[in-house]
C-alpha cells in the first residue's frame, strides 16, 4: 500500500507543510501512532486519510492528520468517521490546516473553528 499512498503524501506535503516527510507517516503508521484509512470505491482507489487518537484536557479526539481524497469522499463518509471516533472514546474529531478552503468547506461539514495558530520564526 505504502507505493500506492506515497505519491499523495508527497502532494499534501507541499500543499499543507508542517514539517514532515513522508517516512514518518510511514513510520507513525508502522507503530501504531496513527491509522491510515484508505478510499476504495467500485474497486478504484480514490486516496486516503490518516488518522491519530489525542489526548487533551477536554478529552480524546479523533485528529484528521493527513488526508488525500478524491471528490467529496469526506463529506460522503462523515459519518463513518464519527463511528471511528466513537471507537476510540473520543469526544471530539479534529483537523489542522493552513489552507484558506478549509476556512469555508469546514463549516459546511459541521466542523467550527475553535484556534487560530500564529508562528514566528525564532
Amino acid at each position: 500500500m505504502w507505493p500506492t499512498i506515497r505519491p499523495g503524501l508527497e502532494i499534501t506535503a507541499k500543499k499543507a507543510p508542517g514539517g514532515w516527510l513522508p517516512e514518518d507517516v510511514y513510520m507513525a503508521i508502522k507503530t501504531g501512532d496513527a491509522v491510515l484509512h484508505t478510499a476504495i470505491v467500485d474497486s478504484y482507489y480514490k486516496g486516503f486519510l490518516v488518522s491519530k487518537s489525542i489526548d487533551t484536557l477536554e478529552g480524546r479526539k479523533l485528529l484528521l492528520w493527513i488526508c488525500h481524497i478524491e471528490d467529496d469522499l469526506l463529506e460522503d463518509n462523515l459519518e463513518q468517521v464519527k463511528e471511528w471516533a466513537k471507537n476510540i472514546g473520543a469526544v471530539k474529531i479534529q483537523y489542522i490546516s493552513p489552507r484558506i478552503g478549509w476556512k469555508k468547506r469546514g463549516p459546511e461539514l459541521g466542523f467550527e473553528p475553535t484556534m487560530v495558530i500564529y508562528e514566528c520564526d525564532v
